[in-house]
């Protein structure tokens, strides 16, 4: 059964809400449970996390580093596209 590292990265992180809601381990309190999401960029989009929330990503962004996973993920892309 293949179901690859994002299932993995699912479950596991689904589980360790869990835990942490019922106090096993860590802690989530239910006003930070309400604004996040195991979904990247998820509670964003919904607008769980304000209105603010875009802009308050884009000030966090280092645009060297934005630029510098582009390439390497377009480089990936192209490298696969060709058989190599």
């Amino acid at each position: 059964l293949r179901l690859g590292p994002g299932w993995g990265a699912a479950a596991g992180g689904a589980h360790q809400d869990s835990r942490f809601r019922r106090g096993l381990g860590g802690s989530l309190p239910p006003d930070v449970d309400a604004k996040t999401s195991n979904v990247p960029f998820l509670a964003m989009v919904t607008g769980a996390q304000g209105e603010g929330a875009f802009s308050g990503l884009a000030k966090e962004l280092k645009p060297l580093n934005a630029a510098a996973a582009v390439a390497v993920a377009a480089g990936f892309a192209l490298r696969r596209g060709r058989g190599m």
